[in-house]
């Protein structure tokens, strides 16, 4: 009897470690906010997953919003780059944006922008809706919307953040990128063959009005 209470325990010791360090594992590499810059530089080894039907997508504006339809819905309008402190959290990214030139709205020197795609398992990275995350030392112009207080999931409810008004069309980089198709015969495996995309996608439709958009930006 003595014997058989003696391995009933031992086992329960054994899961309970087990558990306790998938736990530990779990918690660093998808919630305990992990940098994103680090998961960046190790992009050969993210593999790639699209998300084109992400529950994430109904926060956004997916419509083919005109360039005027994006200056006047968004909060605000602004010209930057990327800051140095880059989160990833569970469901997004949360980046420091240091900005240059605001066109429209009011804000600081810098804001935080949560970006709808991220890195998970120390593995995987997700592009939520087509949207791919904005690359440290580009510029970009960004049109964006501020995130209600009680939507304020990853940010701290005192401070103000902003997610872009269209997952598709609200971020446009104004050095070079690259503006492709992504066809599924063909597909990129990693986040470091799609990092400098404009956008992860396999529909010609929204390419070609990223484009129009974009050449009316840059015009």
């Amino acid at each position: 009897m003595k014997s058989k209470n003696l391995v009933f325990w031992s086992l329960v010791f054994v899961l309970t470690l087990a558990s306790l360090g998938y736990g530990m594992y779990v918690n660093y590499t998808i919630i305990d906010d992990t940098n994103t810059n680090v998961e960046m530089e190790d992009g050969e080894n993210r593999q790639l997953h699209i998300d084109d039907n992400s529950i994430f997508n109904d926060y956004f504006d997916t419509n083919n919003l005109t360039l005027e339809e994006l200056f006047e819905m968004s909060d605000l309008v602004v010209v930057g780059k990327v800051g140095e402190k880059r989160v990833n959290t569970c469901t997004a990214t949360r980046s420091d944006f240091l900005i240059e030139e605001t066109l429209v709205g009011e804000s600081g020197e810098k804001i935080c922008v949560i970006e709808p795609s991220y890195f998970s398992y120390q593995e995987d990275y997700y592009s939520i809706g087509g949207y791919n995350l904005m690359q440290n030392g580009k510029t970009y112009m960004l049109f964006l919307e501020e995130l209600p207080h009680d939507e304020k999931i990853t940010v701290s409810k005192k401070d103000v953040a902003y997610k872009p008004l269209s997952i598709c069309y609200s971020k446009y980089c104004l050095d070079s990128e690259t503006v492709v198709t992504i066809e599924e015969a063909n597909e990129p495996s990693t986040f470091l063959e799609v990092q400098d995309y404009a956008l992860i996608t396999r529909s010609q439709q929204i390419v070609r009005h990223y484009e129009e958009l974009k050449r009316s930006i840059l015009s």
